[in-house]
């Protein structure tokens, strides 16, 4: 899963400089007002909403007047404001997006009117701490979670490049989508024994990080959660979740082997593509369906076993595998498999159950293949 919020990009205003806000406005949208070359902002008093990355990348701005109107402020909202030296946050406001002032590298001075929220060791919490909204700290390498947050949320570590290691407490049970994104310098992080979800690309290219023990209590974890964790070795995946999503490991060029445990029915598109390393694959029972380009590009892989519950692989899944050198297929009737799924290899075998075998045969993928008895 690619990141989120880069495709507002997209439509970030072309303005160059903001005299006034249109009449009647009352929602600021996604991206509108970013890369704004203003050095000062009045946000009019009709104002209720300020979406996500509306004033992102505005490196001018040194002063924004938020009104008592509005009530909620998007996630990274004034993301790398890097001349933003202070603020005031209204009472008025209930919400603040994860990531809202990341890399405002000279914002010294955040005030809080009410109660809603606070600020402690430069990390902005909900009223009652319960949930990390923003890491406000570039310099910090090691970071302790309280343990009385619940949830972190969207984007709130994102490009803290600055950090070493975190340890989030058994009281935290949902990781938001990017949350640790970017943090490139990350090789440490010890995970709730409570957590229930890992959001989308919650820890895409912490580059450094080398292994993680996934708890047993996550249910989910979402798309492309660990993409691009170029030095990720080792990791333990949980028997809660049932689905592997679309790129969850894409690029873990490091990855050397991994077991799929049987809760999990679906390893969804491009899963563990281009993991260079991977030399066997372990499916227990109970795996169903192998997206496409699901291992595609694992050019290190010489051994697989399907289990007797697949049902399907789709196209490409296994191509650019050209070093596998044993396949088991151990499901009494041939599963659906595309063309151009597996690699074509002179040195693989391909062993099925002694009365399947003239049904493997007549699979078109597979006619190029020695099929032979297996001895499982």
């Amino acid at each position: 899963m690619k990141d989120i919020l880069s495709t507002l990009s997209n439509i970030c205003s072309k303005t160059n400089q903001l005299e006034k806000f249109p009449k009647g406005t009352t929602t600021i949208e996604d991206g509108e007002y970013c890369n704004l070359k203003s050095s000062s902002i009045n946000i009019p008093n009709l104002v209720i909403s300020i979406g996500n990355e509306t004033f992102a990348h505005c490196y001018e701005l040194l002063d924004v007047i938020l009104p008592s109107s509005v009530t909620s402020i998007g996630d990274e909202a004034f993301n790398s404001c890097t001349k933003l030296a202070s603020i005031t946050i209204p009472e008025s406001v209930t919400h603040i997006g994860g990531g809202c002032f990341h890399d405002c590298e000279k914002l010294t001075s955040i005030k809080i009117e009410g109660t809603n929220f606070v600020i402690e060791d430069n990390v902005l919490f909900n009223h009652n701490k319960t949930e990390i909204i923003s890491y406000l700290d570039l310099n910090k390498e090691h970071y302790i979670i309280p343990n009385t947050v619940k949830s972190i949320r969207n984007c709130a570590f994102r490009y803290r490049t600055n950090l070493r290691s975190i340890t989030i407490p058994n009281s935290v049970i949902t990781i938001g989508n990017q949350a640790f994104e970017n943090c490139e310098d990350l090789v440490s992080v010890k995970l709730s024994e409570n957590l229930i979800t890992i959001g989308e690309c919650a820890f895409s290219k912490c580059e450094k990080l080398e292994s993680i023990v996934l708890p047993d209590t996550v249910t989910y974890i979402g798309c492309g959660a660990f993409e691009v964790c170029t030095n990720l070795s080792s990791v333990t995946l949980p028997k809660g979740i049932s689905s592997i999503e679309k790129e969850t490991f894409i690029e873990c060029v490091n990855l050397t082997s991994i077991t799929i445990p049987g809760n999990v029915v679906n390893i969804e598109f491009g899963a563990f593509y281009g993991c260079e390393r991977i030399t066997s694959i372990t499916l227990l029972e109970g795996v169903v369906f192998i997206g496409g380009s699901a291992f595609d590009f694992c050019n290190r892989l010489k051994f697989i076993s399907f289990p007797s519950t697949i049902k399907e692989i789709e196209y490409e899944a296994f191509t650019n595998c050209e070093k596998i050198e044993l396949i088991i297929f151990k499901s009494i009737i041939p599963p659906f498999i595309n063309t151009d799924t597996l690699a074509d290899s002179d040195d693989c075998t391909i062993q099925v159950p002694k009365e399947s075998i003239e049904q493997y045969r007549a699979e078109n993928s597979l006619r190029e293949f020695k099929v032979t008895e297996g001895l499982f």
